[in-house]
């Protein structure tokens, strides 16, 4: 179905996405950090996995933050080798010297950051990371940890806040204190995986949300009105799609819902 049809002919639709709120911006800017997680690696016989959580205005708005803001935490934790449980945590500070966008398309900056002594932090740098680091951040997807040769070294994803592939959704029930089995997390997570893969429109459709959805989240959970548009999202866009698809309208509840995502990438991240 075309969706401009849809947006005409659907009631209410048109009404609904249109009427969604603007964000309202915090009046003081905020700590919040963006997590990343590498994978297990062994370390002279020890087992460990490093994360990594960066200020987002450290290094994307380098010349303008405050030094406050130029920093990253890197975590070391030691592994049981059989479970993979936490043994050990140790944290280590550094502060971001220079930042550089080498990909606007992509969002990819290079970082260098030295190691600083922080209170809750480890007296020395980990050995394997050493005192001063330099990085590749693609915003919001991962991070690369360069070798003394300026190489792709330790990598680390980006960590979705909520787990899961449906942001949006994942976000407006979370807010609403719903599980993450609830009824419409389970009922859209399979008119992603049975309805949209089954064709090449909807597999570009679930990758290009990929791209968008992280980024609306983050934008909503930073606004001053972040429980209004939650809400409203929960009434207007979850609860519509879902009814939808139960009533085995599934591409009208993929047009509706698409239309919500465009409207939100114009109003919240544009």
């Amino acid at each position: 179905m075309n969706r401009r049809k849809f947006l005409q002919k659907g009631t209410g639709a048109f009404a609904a996405i249109a009427a969604l709120p603007l964000l309202m911006q915090r009046k003081q800017q905020t700590v919040d950090y963006n997590d990343y997680e590498g994978p297990e690696i062994d370390e002279g016989g020890v087992t460990v996995m490093y994360t990594m959580s960066i200020i987002p205005g450290g290094f994307k708005q380098f010349a303008t933050t405050t030094d406050a803001n130029k920093k990253l935490k890197l975590t070391r934790l030691v592994l049981d080798k059989t479970t993979l449980d936490v043994e050990k945590k140790e944290v280590s500070f550094y502060k971001i010297k220079s930042s550089v966008l080498i990909d606007n398309q992509t969002s990819k900056y290079f970082v260098n950051a030295s190691f600083i002594k922080e209170d809750e932090g480890v007296r020395k740098p980990f050995k394997a990371m050493g005192s001063k680091i330099k990085i590749n951040i693609v915003d919001l997807k991962g991070v690369e940890v360069l070798d003394v040769m300026d190489k792709a070294g330790y990598k680390m994803d980006y960590v979705l806040p909520e787990k899961s592939n449906c942001f949006l959704t994942s976000a407006c029930v979370h807010h609403k204190g719903l599980p993450d089995d609830c009824d419409e997390l389970t009922t859209l997570r399979k008119l992603r995986d049975n309805f949209m893969t089954a064709s090449k429109a909807g597999k570009g459709m679930i990758g290009d949300y990929y791209t968008a959805g992280p980024k609306i989240v983050k934008a909503i959970r930073e606004a001053e009105n972040r429980s209004e548009i939650l809400d409203y999202l929960y009434d207007h866009l979850v609860q519509p799609s879902v009814n939808m698809i139960k009533q085995g309208q599934e591409q009208r509840a993929v047009d509706y819902y698409a239309a919500f995502v465009t409207e939100m990438k114009r109003k919240y991240i544009s």
